[in-house]
C-alpha cells in the first residue's frame, strides 16, 4: 500500500503535508504500521506542552500555533500534536487535552 497517496486523499491545511508525512513515518517506525492520516487541523494549544502534558510536569503558559493529527491503521488510531511547523509529537490515549480555536485561519 502506498501510504504517500493516502496521506494526499486527505485535505490538508496549508503548510501541515511536512508535519502529516512526519507523523504517518514515526507511528511506522514507533509501531510498525502502514497508517492514514484520517484528521488533520490547525489548532492552539494553550500551552507549551501541546496539548500532551505529561504528569507532574509544569509548562509556560503561553499560547502556541499548532497541528492535531490523527491516524488510523485498521481498528488502530494514533494522535500526534506539533507546534507551528515543529515536529510532531505523539500524545497517547488519555493525555490529550483540547485545543483552544484556531487563531491561524
Amino acid at each position: 500500500m502506498n501510504w504517500t497517496f493516502l496521506v494526499m486523499a486527505l485535505a490538508i491545511p496549508p503548510g501541515g503535508q511536512p508535519i502529516v508525512t512526519a507523523a504517518i513515518a514515526d507511528a511506522q517506525q514507533r509501531f510498525g504500521v502502514q497508517a492514514q492520516a484520517t484528521r488533520v487541523e490547525r489548532v492552539t494549544w494553550p500551552d507549551m506542552s501541546l496539548g500532551c502534558p505529561a504528569k507532574g510536569m509544569h509548562y509556560p503558559q503561553r499560547t502556541v500555533p499548532g497541528w492535531r493529527i490523527v491516524l488510523s491503521a485498521g481498528a488502530r488510531t494514533f494522535e500526534y500534536h506539533a507546534g507551528g511547523t515543529g515536529d510532531p509529537v505523539y500524545c497517547p490515549a488519555g493525555r490529550a487535552t483540547p485545543a483552544l480555536p484556531d487563531t491561524l485561519t
